[in-house]
């Protein structure tokens, strides 16, 4: 017992039975000893009423293949199989009698490497079932495949999928998938040796998992085509969230994309007519819809890593256009607090100041007009007060989303001059519901831009 439990290299499937055989062996312990005694009359009856009671069935095969499938057929009562130990009896029922042992024993530990894979990025709600989900739905172009129903469509699809015909080339395709997948949604990149990619790390921030239906098969994509794809898709996705297209509209039509087009871009022409023909109509369609939402933006239904998100994606636009990159993810780090310009918890000098209602107020507090990215240390600061005495505050931080809401633009240099007065940004004196109002429609026009709509 004590070897057992210093094993150090267990994967999560051999900690779970080692964890129950330790769960029963101190049940047992505690039932079984008094004042730390062994009780052998009472382990007696227990072993008399277990050998009793308890009836054990041997069942000889003839082969691998029939025992495989009575492993199936035996355990498909009561609590079902997961879809992983279905595909896995599925994979080595198909394997061929006369190299049995040899690749039983390959995809044994590639199994292994599958499922712990998976298992290293489950905080991203990763799981094999989630992912063989989105296999099987790039595989067929259908998004219509319903968690439950998983292992049916891979079952029925076992020729397509090369399972019949090459189980353990299959499952190396599922494997190679299996770390894009994780690659793509949980470390932002194509392969664990691979450079970081904004766009895959930006979806990553905004949360959705939808982009790896548009990644997941594309071996023959150049690395810079991928990486300009991933932005766009970037694009695309956020547009549908603002817009309010719902997730199962696009999901179909990504299916559909990955299956017809997607896995036959290999080269800079293919994706350009593909953007040209299918992708960039579909983006500038919700053109109208995500300006006239967008306009409207607020704090109100909208979660937190959202916000900054929009708040990040803003202020990184305005820090590229005066010559400076920064990624996004830093950006958001350095800048972490959500400056409310019009205050949350007003003083009574700013409600003295207001002739909106309370209800009024609140709704304008709350928009994006009124918000921006200030450190904490400047936040904590501004605190409830005034806009005149928060403006010292603004124009001493470095981030230009916030610093022109105040600073005379003549201290800018004439190319960034040109970008401010292109989008509307002009310095505010004081600060009301109109200003809210104006600042959001320049918030708007800049959007368009970022978000690849203009």
């Amino acid at each position: 017992m004590t070897s057992v439990k210093n094993s150090t290299n267990c994967s999560e499937s051999e900690k779970r039975m080692l964890n129950a055989y330790q769960h029963f062996f101190e049940l047992l312990n505690a039932e079984f000893s008094k004042e730390g005694m062994v009780d052998w009359p009472a382990i007696y009856d227990f072993a008399s009423y277990f050998l009793e009671h308890v009836i054990f069935s041997v069942i000889y095969t003839e082969n691998t293949q029939e025992a495989l499938v009575l492993f199936q057929n035996m355990n498909d009562r009561g609590v079902s199989l997961t879809k992983t130990d279905l595909l896995k009896n599925l994979l080595l029922q198909h394997l061929k009698a006369n190299d049995l042992e040899e690749k039983e024993t390959y995809l044994s530990n590639k199994w292994r490497e599958f499922i712990e894979t998976i298992e290293r990025s489950k905080n991203m709600n990763i799981t094999p079932d989630r992912f063989l989900r989105h296999y099987i739905m790039v595989k067929t172009g259908r998004s219509d495949i319903q968690k439950g129903n998983v292992f049916n469509e891979i079952a029925d699809k076992k020729d397509i999928l090369n399972i019949k015909q090459d189980p353990v080339k299959a499952f190396e395709d599922i494997l190679k998938k299996a770390k894009l997948y994780v690659n793509i949604r949980a470390n932002g990149k194509r392969t664990d040796s691979g450079k970081e990619i904004q766009g895959l790390l930006n979806m990553r921030t905004l949360k959705v998992e939808q982009q790896v239906l548009l990644l997941l098969d594309t071996e023959k994509m150049p690395e810079d085509i991928f990486e300009d794809f991933s932005s766009k898709i970037e694009n695309l996705l956020f547009v549908y969230m603002v817009s309010g297209v719902l997730t199962k509209q696009y999901e179909s039509l990504f299916c559909r994309w990955s299956h017809e087009d997607i896995c036959y871009i290999d080269c800079k022409e293919k994706y350009e007519q593909f953007l040209k023909e299918k992708f960039l109509p579909e983006l500038h369609k919700n053109k109208q819809v995500f300006r006239e939402r967008f306009q409207q933006l607020s704090q109100r239904g909208l979660v937190k890593y959202k916000q900054k998100y929009i708040l990040g994606k803003l202020a990184q636009f305005l820090e590229e256009k005066r010559g400076e990159f920064k990624p996004l993810k830093s950006l958001m780090e350095t800048y972490k607090e959500i400056e409310h310009i019009w205050p949350q918890d007003p003083d009574e000098n700013v409600k003295q100041s207001c002739h909106l209602s309370p209800e009024e107020y609140d709704e304008y507090k709350l928009r994006l007009g009124n918000l921006t990215l200030l450190n904490k240390k400047l936040n904590i600061q501004a605190s409830n007060a005034l806009f005149a005495i928060k403006k010292p505050f603004y124009e001493n931080e470095d981030l230009l989303l916030t610093k022109c809401l105040v600073k005379e633009l003549a201290c800018y240099g004439k190319p960034f001059i040109g970008c401010l007065h292109e989008y509307g940004l002009q310095p505010f004196t004081n600060w009301d519901e109109t200003c809210i109002v104006r600042r959001q429609s320049s918030l708007t026009s800049m959007a368009l831009d970022i978000w690849g709509l203009n």
